[in-house]
């Protein structure tokens, strides 16, 4: 992959889409799967945006002709729930935050005003070990007070933040391989589902106008998995491959792989095995990966917690696959992915959809 083909992840990561205000992210989507040649782009009233591209004419017909590749479109974000007469700021999360990350992280609100999060310090904390509800976090954007939250800031109750999004590296590390910064989850996942679109549709091979991949990007996943059940009721494909990131577990993160699994950041794809995920298609990628060469790690998934549960359960008879891209530090300000992860995902699709 090139290094102007990766800018585009810069835009992504650029922009903030918190479960259920994702518009900019699905403006930025939307607008690029059409420059990649998709056709019929759907953009529905829960901010699910949807394109179409033809799928090459050597794609086992075994698989049905619609098919199903998909990302979420929001990240975790937080949303203000009420303003103090001091000028502090109350939020509450929008999805899973890592509390231990939140003192002294700044965030943006989506009227592009900064804030500082803040709880008690850690000098007046009786138990150190304990980690403050979230309900005593706050947030600092400079007000002396109630109104000059609101006049001054112009912030109101229900507004949506994200993590400060001027600190994220697409070419960080010794070799310049792996990509640090908020929002890898699932920046990386739209990433990935444009560019294999884009490259399809620059084969040479022959498309079938009457076998459609239907290019997804899902909302409101980090809130209950909501915009895959709507398009996958929608659509009702009869195969489904959703990206999304996965935990590094193994040494690397300090945990044990016997309990754990063995899953590092840097050493290609993830191929998840679990109830919600299709066993056949699980080994279908596994033999491509060793015939092609694609560096690949078999992780054994639970069922549900990302979008492929429910999108096995909304579509009618549903084959389904979750690829993942191995995340260090994830559900922070300062998430860390690999380039060679996300090439590995982008090979496998590319020859998985020829057939070969």
């Amino acid at each position: 992959m090139k290094d102007k083909d990766k800018t585009f992840l810069s835009s992504i990561l650029k922009t903030n889409r918190p479960s259920g205000n994702e518009e900019n992210g699905l403006l930025l989507m939307d607008d690029r799967l059409s420059k990649c040649g998709g056709f019929n782009g759907q953009i529905d009233h829960m901010w699910n945006v949807t394109a179409q591209f033809y799928l090459p004419d050597t794609f086992p017909s075994e698989y049905g002709a619609d098919v199903m590749l998909s990302a979420h479109l929001d990240e975790i974000g937080f949303q203000v729930v009420g303003i103090r007469k001091s000028g502090m700021v109350a939020i509450r999360p929008l999805g899973g935050i890592d509390k231990r990350t939140l003192t002294g992280t700044r965030i943006m609100f989506e009227n592009g005003v900064e804030g500082i999060i803040s709880t008690e310090p850690l000098h007046t904390i009786k138990d150190k070990n304990s980690l403050p509800e979230f309900h005593n976090f706050l947030v600092d954007v400079g007000a002396r007070n109630e109104k000059e939250v609101k006049t001054v800031y112009g912030l109101e109750i229900g507004d949506t933040a994200t993590y400060t999004k001027d600190n994220y590296n697409i070419f960080f590390g010794t070799k310049h391989d792996l990509i640090v910064g908020p929002g890898l989850d699932d920046g990386v996942g739209l990433f990935i589902i444009q560019q294999v679109a884009k490259e399809l549709r620059q084969g040479k091979e022959y498309l079938h106008e009457q076998r459609i991949l239907h290019v997804c990007c899902l909302a409101q996943e980090e809130v209950g998995l909501r915009g895959a059940g709507v398009v996958a009721g929608r659509i009702n494909p009869q195969l489904s491959i959703d990206i999304d990131v996965t935990v590094e577990t193994g040494e690397r993160a300090g945990l044990d792989k016997n309990k754990y699994g063995d899953i590092t950041v840097g050493k290609g794809v993830v191929i998840e095995i679990g109830p919600s995920k299709s066993r056949s298609l699980g080994k279908e990628f596994i033999r491509l990966a060793k015939i092609h060469k694609i560096p690949y790690q078999v992780n054994a998934y639970p069922i549900g917690k990302t979008n492929t549960g429910r999108i096995q359960i909304m579509a009618e008879n549903c084959a389904t696959m979750l690829l993942s891209i191995p995340c260090r530090n994830i559900h922070t300000p300062n998430e860390i992915c690999s380039w060679h992860d996300i090439d590995s995902c982008v090979r496998l699709l590319k020859v998985f959809f020829m057939g070969k």
